[in-house]
């Protein structure tokens, strides 16, 4: 039904593997196999992603596209939930790049624009937040070209990168202001009428490696908060089908981009 909405699976395909190569991304994120808590758009973006990932290396594949950005292949694909090679994202940590707020409450005051969705996903999205259910802070190294050690989600492309990002456990006090017109405020259903979320993190005991890191590869310079912006979003994305990007600066390509 999806594929069948937005053209079939291989036109969707094409778009995928487009858009890796037009932002030729160090690092992909994107949503669980399963959907999270069942969604067919994001079970169907999540296998997307993991089939494109490896197209876009193919310059054979989709040639359109690999003739006016070049074949791309990136470092890392992480998938939400996925069992192997896990890593927790410290997303209660405030960056200065959210005014001093963490990925979770950039992502609550988010949710809370995203009207239509409060309907029905006001209970999930607690879950997922607080991490009782479908827990948005867990991730799985899926494809590595920089090796397996799985210390950060930089690990193999920045020796700098900040180890405080990443945490063993994160507990959280979710609270989200009554729904206009729907809640009572001061019922159990409606809390108090700011978001708020109230983080318990510890810094990530080294995990084992499944495979030694390639010492060869490149140590670009990269923002470790453009992972934490990337899990913000896809916080948001409950009824959304969207690949998470993270990038690193590049200079432009010498071939002209298509015209829009």
């Amino acid at each position: 039904m999806l594929e069948q909405k937005w053209g079939g699976k291989e036109y969707i395909l094409g778009r995928f593997v487009e858009l890796i190569r037009r932002r030729r991304p160090q690092i992909v994120v994107t949503h669980d196999f399963n959907g999270e808590y069942g969604h067919g758009a994001h079970r169907f973006t999540a296998s997307l992603v993991d089939e494109a990932v490896l197209a876009a290396a193919d310059p054979s594949r989709y040639p359109e596209s690999a003739e006016q950005y070049g074949a791309w292949s990136l470092k890392k694909l992480y998938i939400h939930l996925y069992g192997k090679n896990q890593i927790r994202l410290n997303y209660a940590k405030p960056l200065a790049a959210f005014e001093n707020k963490n990925a979770a409450e950039v992502a609550m005051h988010g949710y809370l624009a995203h009207v239509s969705q409060r309907k029905n996903q006001d209970k999930r999205f607690r879950l997922a937040i607080s991490g009782e259910k479908w827990d948005n802070s867990l991730f799985g190294l899926r494809y590595s070209t920089v090796g397996y050690d799985n210390k950060g989600f930089f690990s193999g492309i920045d020796e700098n990168y900040d180890s405080s990002l990443t945490a063993e456990s994160i507990t959280w006090s979710v609270e989200l202001p009554p729904r206009p017109g729907i809640d009572k405020p001061g019922t159990s259903e409606a809390p108090t009428a700011a978001p708020s979320a109230t983080p318990t993190a510890t810094p990530t005991a080294t995990p084992a490696v499944t495979h030694a890191p390639d010492s060869s590869a490149a140590a670009p310079t990269e923002t470790a908060e453009e992972v934490l912006y990337a899990v913000a979003a896809m916080l948001l994305a409950a009824a959304g089908a969207i690949a998470l990007l993270v990038r690193k600066p590049h200079k432009k390509s010498k071939k002209k981009s298509r015209k829009k």
